[in-house]
Order: structure tokens, then sequence, then C-alpha cells
């Protein structure tokens, strides 16, 4: 709870996401650790852990036949719950457009995000979106690392992030002028690339494949998209780029998350955005709607 950018994420995910299950974080927060019982964890266990739900992924040298009976001989036995799967939770809406400064005296850095709802991994636009998000902050030589880094010296670094779930999506970045043009050629061509290497890195061994597979599972994805990607990423225009960038994330609904020093920026904050929540780091409560800020302050 002492890391600027670790804290600016989770309160990014609750402003954004409010109390729907992408509001909270994975793990837990230190409140709600203490409150599980072994009764939470066995029921959720029955609730959510059955094998209508559940994707078992094999990689490496194997044949589909020996990879079914280890799957039988395993896993056989385990038979469906009587009730139905749950369906995934909806998310509600949040106001948005809100700005938040979690204050941390004494830190010698401030982490900085723009975050805002974002397209679901379902949406035709996603591969276009990617690389959109690509252009903005997926590398040294992307938008925001250029801005903020390398002409300002404003940051050790900056970038973007497109994490497009099955219910929606959450973009974390700064926001500027994405949507204006579309990109150059030569600029989409880089960006594609990044995203196209990092993805055959990741395909190349069996763990690395293994993952893909289980993460598309996960978000409904059929288990031939892996095949398709690198095709669909380069397809690409810069029409099509510039189109998913709009739809990426609307910057007037945006929230703002500031962790650091308060004193050092909030009066600047004030001055460029008005109304301005502000809570001590140490008051922090991720679990409350609204995280134990004083609003306007």
């Amino acid at each position: 709870m002492q890391e600027p950018g670790a804290l600016a994420g989770v309160a990014a995910a609750r402003l954004v996401f409010g109390e729907g299950p992408y509001g909270h974080a994975a793990d837990g927060s230190p409140a709600s650790l203490t409150r599980i019982t072994r009764a939470d964890v066995t029921a959720q266990y029955a609730r959510l852990y059955r094998p209508d739900r559940a994707v078992l992924v094999l990689t490496g040298d194997i044949e589909p036949e020996a990879g079914f009976a280890m799957a039988e001989q395993a896993f056989g036995d385990w038979a469906d719950p009587a009730a139905a799967a749950p369906e995934p939770a909806a998310q509600p809406t949040t106001p948005g457009h809100r700005v938040l400064v979690v204050d941390l005296p004494g830190t010698g850095q401030a982490a900085v995000l723009v975050a805002g709802r974002s397209i679901p991994r379902h949406d035709p636009d996603f591969d276009a979106a990617e690389v959109a998000n690509g252009v903005l902050g997926g590398g040294y030589s992307a938008r925001l690392n250029e801005e903020v880094r390398v002409k300002r010296g404003l940051s050790y670094g900056s970038g973007s992030q497109l994490a497009a779930r099955r219910v929606a999506g959450l973009l974390l970045a700064e926001i500027d002028k994405l949507a204006a043009a579309p990109a150059a050629p030569g600029e989409l061509d880089a960006r594609k690339s990044t995203l196209t290497g990092e993805f055959g890195r990741s395909a190349a061994t069996g763990d690395g494949l293994g993952r893909l597979l289980a993460t598309d599972a996960v978000e409904d994805i059929a288990p031939g998209d892996v095949d398709r990607y690198i095709a669909r990423t380069e397809a690409v225009t810069p029409a099509q780029e510039q189109a998913a960038a709009k739809r990426l994330v609307d910057p007037a609904t945006a929230d703002v998350v500031v962790v650091g020093d308060a004193k050092a920026f909030l009066p600047a904050l004030k001055t460029r955005f008005g109304t301005v929540d502000v809570v001590e780091a140490d008051k922090l409560d991720l679990d409350a709607p609204d995280l134990g800020a004083v609003a306007g302050k």
C-alpha cells in the first residue's frame, strides 16, 4: 500500500467499475482478506470450480489420444453439480470523470493514471483496438513515451494497457489526440511488429502457448483464434485503427488517479479540473464505493 503505481491501479479499477466484480482487486484487499472464512472459500469453490466451467489445456509433444486418456484418468469422475453454472455478473455503471488524489507524503515520484471503460474481448474491433493501444503506449517509441519521457523528461516511462475482458474492458493510459488522425503507415507498422513479435515469442513455447489458450478459454474465445492473431493484426488499416481509437475510452468520462505527495501537485490539479477528491493513503478503503475519499477537497 506504499507503492504509487500499485495503489493507482487498484484505485482506478474501483473508480471505473464501482461495485461490480471488476471493481474489486482479484487478490483481495487487506480488509477483505481478514473477513474471509473457510466456509466462504468452500462455498465459492463449490459454486465456481466445476467441470462445465473448466477447460484443460495440454501442450507439448503429446498425441491427442494420450491427452484424452490422461484427462479421463485424472478428471473422469468429476461430475457436474445439479445447479446451473452462474452467469457472469453485470458491471454497474459509474458516474465517471472523477479526479482522485491518493496522498502519499514523502513519495519521490507520483503515479498518474487515466482510466475508463473500454471494449470487451468479443468486440469485432478488438484487433484494431489493440493496434490503437499499441500506437498510444505500446513501447518505447509509442506516442506516450515519446511525449512524456523523450520530449519532456517528466517520467521514467509512460505507457498504456488495454484489458479487454469477457464483459467489459479497461483502458489505462494518458490519452491525448489518439483518435484525432490515423496513425502514419510507418508508426502503425512498428506497433504491429511489436504486437506480433510479443505474441510469437509467447506462442513459441509449450508453456506460453498453454497460457494463451487458457486465457482465451476464460474469455470464451475459440482455440483456433491463436492461429489467426498475427494475420488479423497485420491486416489492420490506419482507418480501422483510428475508428477503434475513438471507441477505446471517452476522455470526457475517463477517471484520473494521481498517487503521490499531494502538496506538490494538488493546487495545479484543482486549477485544471476544479473538483478533486482526496484520500490519505493510510485511509484508502478499497472496499468502499468512494474509496474513503473526501469529495471535492
